[in-house]
């Protein structure tokens, strides 16, 4: 009931509110420091949304760029719909939307924003961890982050859907020790991880690459 909700209030909120719940045109110390280091040449934007906070950096830094959104109002909402692909991580069919790109390998994936907070389903969440492995063969890396403030975060076995705020429904907040299964399970592994500071939340990006053999 939970992912129910959560996609029919993406898809009834307006799109304008749900920039300004995503950040308006703020980017964090944080993300800019995995742009930095990271974002090269060919990047992918997972859950970009309208694509507003986000893709201005990537045409001031001459960066070749997909954005990947679930939700078609909010491309529909977006200046810059013809560089968004309506796609959905959690998907079977995926990969196979990626695979038909004309850019053959990504510096990184970037899923910024929760997006991982959104899938609450534990068959998507483990489906998109599918997907993680196999997008890890066309980018060397994938980001994601979420909040890391819960007192149980780091002991929990599993994590805790959740309503933050009053005008958000509820999401999905892993555990450390729920990750880090997860990983595990599909040959992944955290390489660099940095937390920040977000009024009185924490939050954590994580580096993801495969494992080496």
């Amino acid at each position: 009931m939970g992912q129910e909700q959560y996609n029919q209030w993406v898809q009834k909120t307006n799109p304008n509110q749900q920039d300004q719940l995503c950040g308006g045109q703020y980017v964090s110390k944080n993300e800019m420091y995995f742009i930095e280091n990271y974002a090269k040449t060919n990047i992918l934007d997972i859950g970009c949304g309208t694509g507003h906070r986000t893709f201005p950096i990537w045409i001031e830094r001459k960066l070749n760029f997909y954005g990947i959104e679930k939700f078609q109002n909010l491309i529909d909402y977006s200046k810059y719909r013809d560089k968004i692909i309506n796609h959905d991580i959690s998907s079977t069919e995926f990969m196979g939307k990626v695979n038909e790109l004309s850019t053959k390998h990504f510096d990184i994936s970037f899923l910024f924003g929760g997006v991982i907070n959104g899938i609450i389903d534990q068959e998507l969440q483990e489906r998109t961890w599918e997907n993680f492995r196999s997008l890890l063969d066309k980018c060397d890396y994938i980001l994601i982050d979420t909040l890391t403030h819960f007192p149980w975060f780091s002991t929990a076995e599993t994590g805790e859907e959740i309503q933050l705020f009053s005008l958000v429904p509820t999401q999905y907040f892993y555990s450390k020790k729920e990750l880090e299964k997860l990983n595990n399970k599909f040959g992944l592994e955290f390489c660099e991880e940095r937390t920040e500071s977000i009024r009185n939340l924490s939050r954590t990006h994580y580096l993801i690459k495969k494992k080496k053999n």
